[in-house]
């Protein structure tokens, strides 16, 4: 074990003053104290009874000083990382840490005494709700903040799984911090507990009431993914009882279909269908409109198999993650919102190729549609003799700009008849006085349709559709 993971209490200089009690350990400033691997100001952690695994913490504080320093940096955003172990006559007696940022604590007024406590902003002021945070001056965070910290949450734990290889173990409502800014909005604290993937060690860790697994299952990451499970459901979900919620009912309203079956699968019995944390992540970023993930292009196609130079065409798009979608050509180029995952865009088209382009903040992915078949506009010839110029009255334009407005076509009066129906059959004779009936009921004797296709068909004598 390298001699960097251990210090001396004596190295420690002056402690300041007292900054939190707990059963098992006291927190004390360390203001003379500086380590060349951390930024920012440290805490001494002293344990009131000797540490039962040494050899835990070790490897614990060993984990974080392998990592590159940019992982390092990024553990210790989101931890409060065990950095040192303290020793006192070869004994394990604390270990140093990063100080609380103070956006994770509040000020809280003291009743009846003018005077305000500064407290650490744990996780289980989610859980009340907000109008009971508002009297007691927490922040009430609204339901898009709500689910930026599940996101921040289990990013956390993508860490600690992925890059790490361990599990928190026991994550419960007062183990977590969390504010409303800042770039990772929440901070684990008491992290000497971890423990590595498949490492047995001498102590036991345990679970906080109302944090159980099902079936005790003992603590590995398959637990944090059930307590992660929970944490989501119980801050999405404030309210009386909501500390010890276990049903996800409550959230069907706060969730898509996909988000509800991974609440739900997060919280059955078999480990085995529960999300991983990355899982978790992934998709809670791309629910606030925030994605981890590049885009990807499902799609993107015209449905024409020809076009008409210069005609406008729809270009159809489908994409997953994207804030953006760019379709460009080489004399035109149009932005859309990318976030409904997707669309059409009208574009004229004056080339063989259209480029679809899919954007957020990681990456892109490109699309080319081509090559289009274009077809040439045939050459204006004037006609050699003259034509009617025909005053067509305004129409309503159509759903794309680049589609002309189709013409109203004039109306025409059908000619009054010259000559009265009883003059055409005369007055004398066997069919004097009588009428021929309403031209309307008078089926012509051509095949109209055949008479349009230029081939006319005698279908009846004239004999023969006189009554």
């Amino acid at each position: 074990m390298s001699a960097a993971v251990n210090v001396e209490r004596a190295q420690l200089g002056a402690l300041g003053a007292a900054l939190g009690r707990g059963a098992q350990a006291i927190v004390y400033d360390l203001p003379g104290m500086n380590l060349p691997d951390v930024y920012g100001p440290l805490v001494y952690k002293e344990y009131r009874e000797p540490y039962g695994s040494p050899n835990d913490l070790r490897r614990t504080v060993s984990d974080r000083l392998t990592l590159d320093p940019r992982k390092r940096a990024q553990l210790d955003e989101i931890s409060a990382w065990p950095l040192r172990v303290v020793t006192d006559d070869g004994e394990v007696c604390g270990i140093i840490m990063r100080r609380v940022p103070d956006s994770f604590t509040d000020s809280l007024a003291l009743p009846g005494t003018g005077r305000t406590t500064k407290t650490l902003r744990e996780v289980q002021n989610l859980f009340i709700s907000p109008e009971l945070a508002q009297r007691i001056g927490r922040p009430v965070p609204d339901n898009n903040q709500r689910k930026r910290i599940c996101r921040d949450f289990a990013a956390a734990l993508t860490f600690f799984h992925q890059e790490l290889a361990v599990a928190f173990g026991d994550i419960n409502a007062k183990n977590e911090l969390y504010r409303l800014g800042g770039a990772a909005s929440v901070l684990f604290i008491d992290c000497d507990g971890v423990r590595r993937t498949g490492q047995i060690s001498s102590t036991d860790q345990l679970n906080t009431p109302d944090w159980v697994p099902p079936n005790r299952e003992p603590l590995s990451q398959a637990t944090d993914l059930y307590k992660l499970g929970l944490f989501i459901l119980r801050c999405l979900c404030p309210g009386p009882n909501a500390s010890t919620r276990l049903d996800p009912a409550p959230a069907r309203e706060l969730l898509d279909d996909t988000g509800y079956k991974m609440l739900e699968d997060a919280l059955r019995d078999d480990p085995r269908g529960r999300p991983s944390a990355r899982e978790w992540q992934t998709y809670l970023s791309r629910l606030i409109g925030d994605p981890i993930e590049p885009p990807v292009l499902l799609s993107a196609r015209i449905d024409e198999q020809w076009v008409p130079a210069g005609q406008p065409v729809a270009v159809h798009w489908q994409a997953t993650d994207a804030i953006t979608v760019d379709v460009r050509g080489a004399t035109f180029a149009d932005r859309v919102d990318g976030s409904a995952g997707e669309g059409t865009v009208w574009v004229p088209l004056e080339t063989n190729y259209v480029w679809v382009i899919a954007r957020n903040r990681v990456g892109e992915d490109v699309r080319r549609i081509g090559p289009i078949a274009l077809v040439s506009r045939p050459p204006e010839v004037p006609l050699p003799v003259p034509m009617p110029q025909l005053r067509w009255p305004p129409a309503a334009a159509l759903v794309s700009p680049y589609l002309p407005a189709l013409p109203v076509f004039p109306h025409v009066d059908v000619p009054t008849p010259m000559v009265a129906p009883t003059e055409l059959l005369g007055t004398n004779g066997p069919d004097a006085g009588r009428i021929l009936p309403p031209l309307s009921s008078i089926a012509p004797p051509f095949d109209v349709t055949s008479l349009i296709l230029g081939c006319p068909r005698i279908t009846a004598t004239l004999e023969e559709i006189q009554p």
